[in-house]
């Protein structure tokens, strides 16, 4: 029910107006899956993922602009659960690693990249970022598994990116590094604008304000330096 509740609202058009009467309900579907944690239900693992998957997508809405910071749904609000429900879920199930040889869990280490980035902590997001990476192989080479070459696509893009967040600044007075890192920038803007991604997530809609973070940020960046001077202008989204 607080997925279908939560679910609707969030996507809306005549879906929501639809099954919900275009009520916003998302507050009312992410009460539903708290108290799904507080009871400890069978569904608790899915139940935290889930949650700290809305809670950051509660940050990039911009609907909540205007929130005061007590709303649940307010950016600082929805920061501070999903900081914290990430932590009780590294806490709770894999603060002692469950099988030999563990290397951690890809759609945390996801959740936790997506986090850094927002709060601007791209040495962070490139760890996480990383260790997707390294979970990925060691499933191939241990246990044979099929991974999907668009997840390795937009991990490697999301290092790439935090690369460029990190040094991007630090070259900005030297000529020919400038050059190279604005041509970086500017490609990594092409690969976004040509329908590539640096979050995997299934509703296409909150992909794509995900989408336009990464691409806000590479905009400003791509300012900060004056590439427009060094490369010409970026091609617009």
């Amino acid at each position: 029910m607080g997925i279908y509740r939560y679910g609707n609202s969030r996507l809306g058009g005549i879906g929501n107006f639809i099954m919900q009467g275009g009520k916003d309900l998302r507050e009312e579907g992410i009460g539903h899956i708290e108290r799904a944690l507080l009871v400890n239900a069978p569904s608790t693992p899915l139940a935290m993922k889930t949650l700290i998957w809305f809670y950051i997508s509660e940050q990039i809405n911009k609907e909540n602009a205007s929130l005061p910071a007590e709303n649940r749904l307010s950016p600082p609000a929805s920061r501070a659960r999903a900081i914290e429900l990430i932590e009780e879920m590294k806490k709770r199930y894999f603060s002692n690693p469950p099988a030999p040889g563990f290397k951690g869990n890809k759609q945390l280490a996801m959740m936790q990249a997506l986090q850094s980035i927002l709060d601007s902590d791209y040495q962070s997001a490139k760890k996480y970022f990383e260790r997707i990476l390294t979970i990925c192989n060691d499933l191939k080479d241990r246990k044979n598994y099929l991974i999907n070459p668009q997840l390795i696509q937009s991990v490697e893009a999301g290092i790439a990116f935090c690369d460029l967040m990190i040094n991007g600044l630090s070259v900005a007075d030297q000529p020919e590094e400038a050059r190279t890192a604005c041509r970086k920038v500017s490609e990594q803007i092409d690969f976004l604008n040509g329908g590539g991604s640096m979050v995997e997530y299934d509703t296409q809609k909150i992909r794509g304000e995900l989408h336009d973070v990464f691409f806000e940020k590479l905009r400003g960046l791509y300012q900060k330096m004056n590439c427009a001077a060094a490369v010409g202008p970026p091609d617009k989204a």
